[in-house]
């Protein structure tokens, strides 16, 4: 009697400890599958993972544009519970033919462990890597001159409020290259990225109505463009690097300074 008594005491104190065990886990443990994370926690990596694009892209004739978090999935399945999933971009404009130079530095740059491959086939050029955390780096070449960098979170659990990524504090002045354009301002956006020497890339992106004339008409002289199409002129002087790009209604116009 006294024997089977110690055994169920043993049973209850195991599966006690098994409880405990369990809860302490979940509370304390790493993930181990995306789906036990939340996008709010995804986050930091995911701007690592920018940063470290910008940080081993920055150079002579390279011009960095900097977005937000970005949505986009708003009910994905993350396990048995409704998700979303994020990115966040970093576009790289460069003298066309050294996409693939700069798709091997970024590369060469990342840490070790993100794993990070590179293809180049038939004039496209493409990166992956693992940045941790389960977020995801992909890098590809769009367009001739523009090479574009995104950090994806994955499908993951809803939990807290997304916050907005830090402003840039003293984002360049681009009234200049709007005035050269005929055009005023409209709405801005800026943004901020801590690059490998600690300093700020800061970036800011600023809509305005659609110019009468071509986009070569805010080119400073004496300023050769690193990227000169119809719709997209990129140049860089002063310190600053600038993206202008035509839209159907508008104009968008990026400046960015730091990281060099």
């Amino acid at each position: 009697m006294r024997k089977r008594l110690w055994i169920t005491v043993g049973l209850v104190v195991w599966a006690v400890l098994l409880v405990a065990a369990g809860a302490w886990s979940a509370r304390h443990g790493e993930p181990t599958v995306r789906e036990q994370t939340t996008i709010v926690e995804a986050l930091p990596t995911v701007d690592r993972a920018v940063a470290a694009v910008v940080t081993a892209a920055a150079g002579p004739r390279v011009v960095v544009g900097v977005g937000g978090y970005e949505r986009t999935e708003s009910a994905c399945t993350a396990g048995n519970r409704t998700g979303e999933r994020y990115q966040r971009l970093a576009t790289v404009y460069v003298t066309p033919g050294t996409e693939g130079d700069v798709i091997d530095r970024v590369a060469a740059a990342l840490p070790r462990d993100w794993e990070a491959s590179v293809r180049h086939t038939d004039g496209l050029h493409a990166l992956r890597a693992d940045a941790g955390f389960y977020v995801r780096l992909t890098g590809a070449l769009t367009e001739p001159g523009e090479l574009r960098f995104t950090a994806d979170t994955g499908c993951r659990r809803r939990g807290g409020t997304v916050p907005q990524p830090p402003a840039a504090g003293s984002p360049p002045n681009t009234s200049d290259v709007l005035a050269r354009l005929g055009v005023t301002g409209g709405g801005t956006a800026s943004f901020a990225v801590r690059c490998g020497s600690r300093m700020d890339l800061s970036a800011i992106t600023v809509s305005a109505p659609r110019p009468s004339g071509p986009l070569a008409g805010a080119l400073p002289g004496g300023v050769e463009p690193i990227v000169r199409r119809e719709d997209l002129l990129v140049f860089a002087t002063g310190g600053v690097g600038y993206a202008l790009r035509l839209r159907t209604d508008d104009v968008q116009v990026t400046a960015a300074s730091g990281c060099q």
